[in-house]
């Protein structure tokens, strides 16, 4: 059993009937569910996973209004249910993670994950957190949401990225993906740099991936999970995941040179097919002004690509 079916399993069989007995008054006041760090909220967790933060999770999340009616009472509810169930374990908080069960404000909640309290109100807030924050503020599974302000926010968040947004983190990730793998990689390779190519091939497998997510308009996780959620991506993402693991076992610089002009290949099209950018040039560093171009925001577009990212 992965850890969002414990997490439900606990919630239908455990808490509610308790909750039901012990503060009918608070039930339809709070949602809930299992959303934000650890391997199991994006169901990638497996017997490995195990060794830590494993076991009965769950989190209630409630408006400030319906917090301070019920907050305290819910909170001392839920920490005494029982702490085993079916053989698990309630986990242990760890300080050095932070609160991840157990009562909200809604509010606190997501300003654990983002910093921030709901949904970025201007673009340069979206710019200004990083991309793995949002993963895990819209993963897991919400079970039940009667008063519906933690999944307005979830599924605002789940929208996606403002599009100017979206076209300025793309033209970021095409300029590294160009300069590293479509110009760089062959260059270290000739001066004799060898860790420099394991150093580029990086960087490009990186900035490959992140490009990835954004044409699937799905935000890419922490980076050991980022590589196994693109694999499941509808666009390219099965095929790039195969080419990106041939070119990281590969030391043959002719078949090296060959993958990464292939998942250029393929990026373009994409970038093509969304109507992010018309070029035809098989560089990708050449289709930044039709990507910026094409942003309406004049200080996104002023913020000018940088290649350190």
């Amino acid at each position: 059993m992965n850890g969002l079916a414990l997490s439900r399993l606990y919630y239908d069989t455990v808490f509610i009937p308790e909750c039901r007995r012990a503060l009918p008054e608070a039930m339809g006041h709070f949602a809930s569910g299992l959303v934000g760090e650890g391997s199991e909220c994006f169901g990638f967790d497996d017997e490995l996973s195990r060794d830590h933060s494993f076991g009965l999770r769950l989190q209630l999340w409630l408006t400030d209004g319906d917090y301070d009616r019920f907050g305290r009472d819910l909170t001392e509810l839920y920490n005494f249910l029982p702490d085993e169930c079916m053989g698990f374990h309630r986990p242990k908080e760890n300080p050095n993670e932070g609160k991840r069960n157990g009562v909200f404000r809604i509010s606190e909640f997501y300003r654990g994950i983002t910093g921030l309290p709901g949904v970025p109100e201007t673009d340069s807030v979206w710019l200004s957190v990083a991309e793995p924050h949002f993963a895990a503020a819209v993963n897991g599974r919400v079970f039940s949401d009667e008063p519906g302000e933690f999944s307005r926010i979830r599924s605002r968040l789940l929208a996606h990225y403002p599009e100017d947004v979206t076209r300025y983190f793309l033209a970021q990730h095409a300029a590294i993906a160009a300069q590293t793998g479509q110009y760089n990689m062959l260059r270290a390779h000739r001066h004799g740099e060898e860790l420099a190519v394991y150093n580029i091939k990086a960087s490009f497998i990186r900035s490959v991936i992140a490009m990835v997510f954004l044409l699937n308009k799905v935000y890419r996780p922490f980076y050991k999970w980022a590589p196994r959620a693109m694999r499941g991506l509808p666009l390219m993402g099965a095929v790039v995941y195969d080419k990106l693991l041939a070119l990281s076992e590969t030391t043959e610089i002719s078949r090296e040179c060959s993958l990464v002009e292939e998942i250029c290949a393929m990026l373009i099209d994409e970038l093509n097919m969304q109507g992010i950018s018309m070029g035809r040039s098989d560089f990708l560093m050449d289709h930044l002004p039709e990507i910026m171009g094409r942003i309406k925001s004049d200080a996104i577009r002023a913020r000018g690509i940088s290649m350190v990212f």
